[in-house]
């Protein structure tokens, strides 16, 4: 080989390339070129994760009866997952979801294309049970559905509503996303081939697409099976959202949109995100400023299967633990203001998240009890964090939530308290106690009920809330959670009067 070929790679995170060696860094596609006098060629790589049996992404390419399967579309969806899979793994400092399987499973439905036009949601779902188990909400695996089916308009030739059965594809929920793509649509051809392309949808459009902007709606709908709500008021278009992240519209300018710090926290307790993985030396920058501290453990536990992240709403990193039980968080210069410690292991699937640092040393599910330390733009060390018991303990059994119902009068009698995921108490002293879901199954809210008018709200950030988008969730931790102050803002009497007025 030529000693003054030059070569460069399109994303170092995926792949470096040093004399003609190519080395893998992490998942995803990117690009190596090679420059020699006035030529230049250029080679696709991707690199995948291994296959893993459980905790992974699973995607299935289903097709109606009267369309048949094509290798290009199936490579499609392998390449864009792959893609998406590198995205999270860069925004998330080395870690991302795994995959079950490189090559999407394929399932042909019983129903012709224009059955699932209509009610697709649970068509399709129904569709594909004779090939796989699939469904959402569970710690096994998240399920990603690429359906070649077109979404019916109405007699109108408007998009429709969900409810009266239209426009129920292009969606994810917590484990489970379904997203339509029609070979009748010489767009969605075009997509596959890499090309730009007009959208139509019934009577709305065009919008301009892309290969790039395909891609950002699976990372944006992948979010969704990862427990990522959409960005409150974002919908409404209200200014203090943040349009260019991914859960708001950042889908739309991918691979330029991003996670918020608080949504890196959440997905970083997902059963589905692979904590095993290194930081790579690539997200530290020598003007970082570090955190720095000690994880003690129970009965000489080892701490090599720990991790710990600090956590804000303006900037978030992790680090593992030595087997000395020592940490060091890089953070970026700027960051600055107040932040927690949480703990996760990845040593008990599908447990990840442990839970806070307490004011007490210890561990807590309760942010409110949780110690704050102060972020000032300088490195901060000696930090201390003592686990209540050994990792396999924290991990067994079920995760309970307890706490006290008051009102202005004091605590509420004859109430009904529910996390709805997995428990309903009765009380008849203001006092409760529920089972909290099994680990990984994303947060559980409380929610209070009258036996005389049924809903009153839901425990939000300041004891009480009616707005589901502010409400507190509380995930199942290494310890029981208990403390909870669940403060309505008048009687029960008076709460079920106002409802009764409107």
């Amino acid at each position: 080989m030529p000693a003054d070929v030059q070569w460069h790679t399109s994303d170092p995170m995926v792949v470096t390339v040093t004399e003609g060696i190519v080395t893998a860094t992490g998942p995803g596609n990117a690009t190596i070129t090679a420059h020699y006098e006035e030529r230049q060629i250029a080679i696709p790589a991707t690199v995948r994760i291994a296959v893993a049996d459980t905790a992974t992404l699973r995607l299935l390419y289903a097709v109606p009866s009267d369309r048949e399967f094509r290798d290009d579309y199936s490579e499609f969806f392998r390449h864009v997952v792959t893609d998406v899979q590198g995205w999270y793994r860069n925004q998330l400092k080395g870690l991302t979801f795994s995959v079950y399987d490189d090559n999407p499973q394929r399932c042909q439905m019983a129903g012709d294309s224009e059955y699932y036009s209509r009610e697709s949601w649970n068509r399709v779902l129904e569709g594909v049970q004779h090939c796989a188990p699939v469904e959402g909400n569970t710690t096994e695996h998240i399920w990603v559905l690429a359906v070649d089916v077109d979404m019916a308009c109405t007699p109108d030739g408007s998009v429709g509503r969900w409810e009266d059965g239209y426009n129920q594809l292009y969606r994810g929920s917590s484990g489970l996303a379904i997203l339509n793509h029609s070979t009748q649509d010489d767009g969605y051809d075009k997509m596959v081939r890499g090309e730009d392309w007009l959208w139509y949808y019934c009577d709305a459009g065009p919008w301009d697409a892309s290969l790039l902007l395909a891609t950002g709606g699976y990372a944006h709908e992948i979010g969704h099976t990862l427990g990522l709500p959409h960005l409150p008021g974002c919908n409404e278009w209200l200014p203090e959202c943040d349009f260019d992240a991914l859960m708001a519209y950042g889908n739309q300018i991918y691979p330029d949109g991003y996670l918020l710090p608080d949504e890196k926290a959440r997905v970083m307790r997902s059963p589905f995100i692979d904590t095993t993985a290194p930081v790579i030396d690539q997200y530290h920058h020598p003007d970082d400023i570090t955190i720095e501290g000690t994880v003690h453990t129970a009965d000489n536990d080892p701490t090599d299967t720990l991790r710990v992240s600090v956590e804000s709403d303006a900037f978030w990193g992790w680090a593992p633990v030595t087997p000395a039980g020592t940490f060091e968080i890089h953070l970026p210069a700027d960051s600055s203001g107040r932040a927690l410690l949480s703990v996760h292991t990845h040593d008990a699937e599908p447990c990840r998240w442990l839970g806070y640092a307490h004011t007490d040393g210890t561990l807590t599910t309760l942010a409110e009890h949780a110690a704050t330390i102060d972020i000032a733009g300088a490195n901060l060390s000696g930090l201390e964090v003592t686990l209540p018991a050994t990792v396999n303990a924290m991990c067994a059994g079920t995760r309970t939530i307890g706490g006290t119902i008051v009102d202005p009068d004091g605590p509420v009698t004859d109430i009904w308290v529910t996390n709805y995921a997995s428990d309903w108490h009765y009380s008849d002293d203001g006092s409760f106690e529920l089972d909290l879901p099994t680990f990984g199954a994303g947060p559980a809210t409380i929610s209070i009920e009258s036996p005389d008018c049924g809903f009153l709200g839901l425990y939000g950030p300041n004891g009480f809330t009616t707005d589901w988008d502010t409400a507190v969730g509380f995930w199942t931790g290494g310890v029981d959670t208990a403390g909870v102050v669940v403060t309505l803002p008048a009687t029960v009497d008076e709460l079920c009067a106002r409802q009764a007025t409107g």
